[in-house]
C-alpha cells in the first residue's frame, strides 16, 4: 500500500510539473538556468560548414571600388565577431552563443542572465583570450546591466534596478568600447527606446547609463577583483553603439532618438546632452529637443538627418586611410541605411568635412576585431564585418583614382 502511495505521489508531482512548466516557461527556463549554472553545463554542437554559396562582387564608389565576398554563414544573429592571424572566425551571438569554423559552444551563462526585453549579450571583448560581455539581467523584479568576466561568471559591474520596467529595451545598452594605453573605455547607453524616467539616467553620475567609463584593464584580468572600480569618462549619451580611436583622439558614434543619430569627439568630463538635448525628437513627436542651445552640452561632430541606425565605428583599413592621409579617416557601419559610411574629419579644427555611404542591402552589425580590439585586416587590407542576416563578409577597398597604391 505505501509503495502505491508513494508512485501516486511521484505522479501527481511529476503531472503538477509538466502543467507548471507548461503555463509559465519562465520558470522552467529559470531551472535550467540554475542547472546549468551550478553544474557549469556547456552545450557544444558540432556542425556542417556553413562556408557554401560564396558570394562576391564589388560597389563602385565615388573614388574606388569595394570587393566583397561572402565568407560564412553562421547561425545566430551576432553581437561581436573576432578574427584571428589565420582568418578563423568566432562570432557571439544575443543569446549567449560563440560560434566558429566548427563548433557552436553556448557560454556558461551568470545565474540573472535575462535575454529578453531584447536584452542578452550586448557587447563583447576579449583581453589576452579572456572574454567579458556586456549583458542584461533579471532578479527577481529588478532589471539590471552588468559586465561580466566569462571566466569566472563574475559581475564585476552592476548597474541599479532599472525603473519604468514596462519600457525597459536592452538594445539601448549600446555596448562600444575600444583599448588605448591599458585602459578599456565601455559605452553604456540608457535601457529604453522611449521612456522619459529611463532616459534621465544619461544625466544622473550616480548611474553606469548614458555613460562611456574607462576601465583599468590590469583590474579586469585580477582574479581577485570582484567589485570594479571604473571612471565616468562622458556622460549624455543616448545608445552608443561604436568607439573608434585615431591619432589619439576618440570618436563614437550613436543613435538618438526619430533622427539625431550623432557622430562625437569624445572628450574627458563632457556632457553630450541626452536627454536633453538632440537634434533629433522624441518617437512621439510632440515637441522638439534641441529649441535651446546650453552651452555646458557638447555638440555632435554631424548628426544624421533621417536616422541611418549606427551600429559600429572603426579606424578605416590601412589602404583607405593612406588614401585619406590628411584627414582622421572613420569607417562607420549603419542597420537602417544598411550600408558603410566612409567619414572624413579635419585633423585640427576636428570638423567632420564629409561621410561617404556606400549602399549595400544588409543590416550591417559589427567589425571582425582582432586581439587589440581594433579592426582586423589581412596584409592586403582586407576587414570583416557581419550582418544582420548572419553573414560573415570579406571587404577590401581597391582601384583608387589617382593613387599609385592600389
Amino acid at each position: 500500500m505505501k509503495k502505491i502511495n508513494y508512485i501516486l505521489l511521484l505522479l501527481f508531482f511529476f503531472f503538477v510539473g509538466v502543467y507548471t512548466g507548461h503555463e509559465n516557461p519562465e520558470i522552467t527556463s529559470g531551472v535550467k538556468q540554475a542547472y546549468k549554472f551550478l553544474f557549469n553545463v556547456q552545450k557544444i554542437t558540432i556542425k556542417t560548414n556553413q562556408m557554401a554559396e560564396v558570394k562576391s562582387d564589388f560597389i563602385n564608389a565615388n573614388s574606388f571600388d569595394l570587393h566583397f565576398k561572402k565568407k560564412m554563414t553562421v547561425t545566430n544573429q551576432s553581437t561581436a565577431l573576432f578574427v584571428d592571424e589565420k582568418n578563423i572566425f568566432e562570432a557571439i551571438s544575443f543569446n549567449g552563443n560563440i560560434e566558429n569554423n566548427n563548433n557552436i559552444k553556448e557560454i556558461k551563462k551568470t545565474f540573472n542572465f535575462y535575454g529578453k526585453k531584447e536584452g542578452g549579450i550586448r557587447a563583447a571583448f576579449e583581453i589576452n583570450k579572456k572574454k567579458f560581455i556586456l549583458q542584461s539581467n533579471k532578479n527577481f523584479n529588478c532589471y539590471y546591466a552588468s559586465l561580466v568576466r566569462v571566466q569566472d561568471s563574475k559581475e564585476l559591474i552592476k548597474s541599479e534596478c532599472i525603473p519604468d520596467e514596462n519600457k525597459i529595451d536592452f538594445s539601448g545598452l549600446g555596448g562600444g568600447y575600444v583599448n588605448d594605453n591599458n585602459f578599456i573605455y565601455l559605452a553604456i547607453g540608457v535601457p529604453t527606446h522611449q521612456s522619459a524616467e529611463i532616459d534621465k539616467l544619461a544625466q544622473d553620475l550616480d548611474s553606469i547609463f548614458g555613460k562611456i567609463i574607462k576601465i583599468n584593464i590590469d583590474d579586469l584580468l585580477n582574479l581577485k577583483t570582484n567589485k570594479l572600480t571604473y571612471e565616468i569618462f562622458s556622460s549624455g549619451h543616448r545608445n552608443p553603439q561604436g568607439l573608434a580611436i585615431v591619432d589619439k583622439n576618440i570618436y563614437n558614434i550613436e543613435h538618438g532618438p526619430h533622427g539625431g543619430d550623432e557622430v562625437n569627439l569624445i572628450l574627458q568630463n563632457k556632457n553630450y546632452g541626452w536627454p536633453i538635448y538632440s537634434l533629433g525628437v522624441p518617437y512621439t513627436r510632440d515637441r522638439n529637443l534641441h529649441l535651446l542651445l546650453d552651452k555646458k552640452f557638447t555638440m555632435p561632430l554631424y548628426t544624421f538627418l533621417p536616422a541611418v541606425a549606427p551600429s559600429d565605428l572603426s579606424e578605416c583599413p590601412k589602404n583607405l586611410k593612406e588614401y585619406y592621409s590628411d584627414f582622421d579617416c572613420l569607417l562607420a557601419l549603419s542597420l537602417r541605411a544598411q550600408s558603410l559610411f566612409v567619414i572624413l574629419i579635419e585633423r585640427n579644427e576636428k570638423k567632420l568635412i564629409s561621410y561617404e555611404k556606400i549602399e549595400f542591402g544588409e543590416r550591417l552589425r559589427k567589425f571582425g576585431k582582432n586581439k587589440l580590439m581594433k579592426l582586423y585586416e589581412d596584409n592586403k587590407s582586407a576587414f570583416y564585418v557581419i550582418s544582420d542576416q548572419n553573414n560573415i563578409y570579406e571587404f577590401k577597398f581597391k582601384n583608387f583614382i589617382n593613387n599609385e597604391k592600389n
